[in-house]
């Protein structure tokens, strides 16, 4: 069971900034009248931009293990580092 490498705040943003740049390339070839143009491709690149951060983080939560699932050495080691009540409390 191996638990996710989790990428910098700064990996993430530029991730997820990266991917809505391209989003909003892909409107600015588009004929769309002037006044509407710098909406949408705004738009555009807000909403890719937090899907893909979101989906990321999504990744993320659901591929760690639940303590319930990890061996009891485990279970026990958390319990005694961080508590398993903490830790739950911060999940």
């Amino acid at each position: 069971m191996m638990i996710p490498t989790i990428p910098t705040p700064e990996e993430l943003l530029d991730k997820g900034f990266s991917r809505g740049k391209k989003q909003a390339d892909l409107i600015r070839s588009q004929k769309i009248p002037k006044h509407l143009k710098g909406k949408r491709i705004e738009e555009r690149r807000v909403v890719t931009s937090c899907q893909v951060i979101k989906d990321k983080l999504k990744s993320i939560i659901d591929a760690v293990p639940e303590i319930e699932e990890l061996h009891p050495f485990y279970q026990d080691y958390i319990d005694i580092t961080v508590g398993v009540d903490d830790l739950k409390q911060c999940a």
